[in-house]
């Protein structure tokens, strides 16, 4: 009889597992975390900017922590955007559309990701209340 609940239960979880785990795969990974209605999402990430040899901007796209890479429409606000923050990390909102397999995000305002200090640790001596 015990024998039988061993092998009950075994086959639940086996059969739960094949039900969570491609529910799970199906997911997009790079999906950004934040959607809002209208197809307006926050991407937060690194913007890099593409120049011609005459110093005209060509490309933007911002790319985020998990690697995914969103290419910017070129508009004023996305040229702002380049010339502030070439090489760091800013939070975009924006309305996503993909065009030929690719997503474009046009930007409707953004901000510069400020790095928090880092907390000091506590010596094994020092005890763990406020100053």
């Amino acid at each position: 009889m015990k024998k039988l609940v061993i092998a009950l239960i075994g086959l639940a979880v086996a059969l739960s597992l094949l039900v969570v785990v491609p529910a799970l795969q199906a997911a997009e990974p790079n999906k950004p975390k934040i959607a809002h209605k209208n197809g307006e999402i926050s991407v937060i990430g690194t913007v890099n900017v593409t120049k011609d040899d005459s110093g005209n901007i060509t490309a933007i796209n911002i790319k985020t922590a998990r690697l995914d890479t969103f290419n910017i429409t070129i508009n004023d606000k996305a040229k702002e955007m380049a010339a502030s923050f070439a090489g760091k990390n800013v939070r975009a909102t924006c309305i996503i559309e993909t065009k030929d397999g690719a997503r474009w995000l046009t930007v409707e305002k953004y901000q510069e990701m400020v790095a928090q200090p880092a907390i000091k640790p506590l010596k094994p001596h020092e005890p763990n209340k406020p100053k």
